[in-house]
C-alpha cells in the first residue's frame, strides 16, 4: 500500500509538542531538586541544632536593603495597611480597573529586602490592584511558599487572588501554584522562568534582556512572555544593583512601569503586553 506524504504542519507541531515535554520534564526535575535541598537544609539545621540556625542567621543577615524611594513610600504609608508579615496596598478605587474582589499577592526576591518592592508595587496599586506584599522568613521565599495561604484566609471577601514573584520568589509562587491552581487566577513571574507541574497557559514571565542572572533558556517560545528591551534583573525592585546583573540601558522607574502595566493587564484581561 502507498504511504501518504505527511503534513510538514504535523511535524513541526510534533516537534513543538516533544520540546514543550521536554522543557516541562527539565522544569519538573529544578521544582523536585529545590525541594531536595530544602530537605537537605531542614536535616542540617536539625542536626546542628542552635549553631546551624546561627549559621543561617548569618548568611540572611547580609542581603540586599531597599533604597530611599521605597523607604519614602513606606514612611508615607498612603492607602497602606502595615502588618508584622506583610504589607497591604489598597487598589485605587477612583481607578478603572478597579475591583474590590481582585488581589495580588507578591512573593519578593532571594536576600532582598521585601519593601523593595513597593515602588513596583505602588503601580499596580493606583491601577486599581490591591497587593499583599508578604515578608519572607530570612528574606527567603522558600520558607514561605504556603504564606499565600495566610493571606487568602485573612481576607475572605477578596475571591479572585493572583499570585506574582520576583526571581527566586518566582520559584517560590510556581512551587505554591503547583499545587494550589484552583485557588489562583493567574501567575506573573519577574526575573523567573516557570517551576515544576504547571498549567503554563496561565502564568506569564516578564523580564529585561539585560538580565545577567537569569537563565533564558528555560524560557519556552509558546510561553507568554514581556520582553522589557535595556531592563536587568535588579531593576524590579529598588535595592540598587545586584551581583552577576548586567548593565541596564534604561531607568528602574520606566521598567517597573512597564511591568506593572503587563501584569495589570495580564491579571485583568489575560493578555500579553507587547
Amino acid at each position: 500500500m502507498r504511504k501518504k506524504n505527511k503534513s510538514p504542519y504535523v511535524t513541526i507541531k510534533r516537534r513543538d509538542n516533544e520540546r514543550a515535554k521536554r522543557h516541562q520534564r527539565e522544569s519538573r526535575r529544578g521544582f523536585h531538586g529545590w525541594k531536595k535541598f530544602l530537605a537537605i537544609l531542614l536535616i542540617v539545621l536539625v542536626v546542628l541544632g542552635l549553631g546551624g540556625f546561627a549559621a543561617l542567621n548569618i548568611y540572611a543577615a547580609d542581603y540586599y536593603r531597599a533604597d530611599d524611594t521605597a523607604t519614602a513610600i513606606l514612611d508615607a504609608q498612603y492607602n497602606m495597611d502595615v502588618q508584622d508579615d506583610y504589607i497591604v496596598l489598597w487598589g485605587n478605587e477612583k481607578a478603572q480597573d478597579y475591583d474590590a474582589s481582585q488581589a495580588t499577592i507578591f512573593y519578593p526576591g532571594g536576600k532582598v529586602e521585601y519593601t523593595a518592592y513597593l515602588p513596583l508595587l505602588q503601580r499596580l496599586q493606583e491601577s486599581g490592584m490591591t497587593v499583599v506584599l508578604v515578608k519572607m522568613p530570612y528574606n527567603l521565599a522558600f520558607f514561605g511558599v504556603n504564606t499565600a495561604d495566610e493571606i487568602m484566609a485573612a481576607y475572605p471577601e477578596i475571591t479572585t487572588w493572583n499570585l506574582a514573584g520576583h526571581s527566586l520568589g518566582g520559584v517560590a509562587a510556581c512551587m505554591y501554584y503547583s499545587s494550589n491552581s484552583n485557588k489562583i487566577n493567574r501567575v506573573a513571574l519577574l526575573g523567573s522562568y516557570i517551576y515544576g507541574d504547571v498549567n503554563r497557559d496561565n502564568v506569564e514571565v516578564i523580564y529585561g534582556t539585560e538580565d545577567g542572572l537569569l537563565d533564558t533558556s528555560k524560557i519556552l517560545d509558546t510561553d507568554n512572555v514581556v520582553k522589557i528591551l535595556g531592563g536587568n534583573h535588579a531593576q524590579f525592585g529598588s535595592y540598587g544593583e545586584q551581583d552577576g546583573d548586567g548593565d541596564a540601558t534604561l531607568s528602574s522607574e520606566y521598567q517597573q512601569r512597564v511591568a506593572a502595566t503587563a501584569m495589570m493587564l495580564w491579571f485583568i484581561d489575560g493578555e500579553v503586553y507587547n
